[in-house]
């Protein structure tokens, strides 16, 4: 990939992102010349291209698979006890180069 990318967060990412300051990332994304769409978790330098229904990676042409990620929320008035709830998440992930995301999230604290 010889061109350069700019990639962005949309005002969508955006503002979940500031409402949920506690999810495991938020997804940048950019368009190549012809119109190729791209994708990167924030923070990331791996690249993932749009193929059909799915993504590859730039770097080494995988597959991205979605790693699950769980958040536990905590302090819900309609928890009792030791109930538990939890925020699944699906984190994307290119299984050559980056690793398999840890599945315990953060915590999610509500007051």
């Amino acid at each position: 990939m010889a061109e350069r990318l700019e990639f962005s967060v949309s005002e969508t990412e955006r503002k979940f992102a500031r409402e949920n300051p506690w999810f495991s990332f938020v997804i940048e994304t950019a368009q190549g010349l012809n119109g190729e769409k791209y994708q990167r978790r924030r923070g990331s330098q791996i690249i993932y291209q749009e193929f059909g229904e799915g993504f590859k990676c730039v770097e080494c042409d995988s597959d991205i698979k979605g790693g699950l990620v769980a958040h536990k929320v905590l302090g819900l008035p309609f928890l009792i006890g030791n109930e538990k709830e939890y925020y699944i998440g699906i984190m994307p992930y290119c299984p050559e180069c980056e690793d398999e995301p840890d599945f315990y999230g953060s915590s999610i604290q509500f007051h």
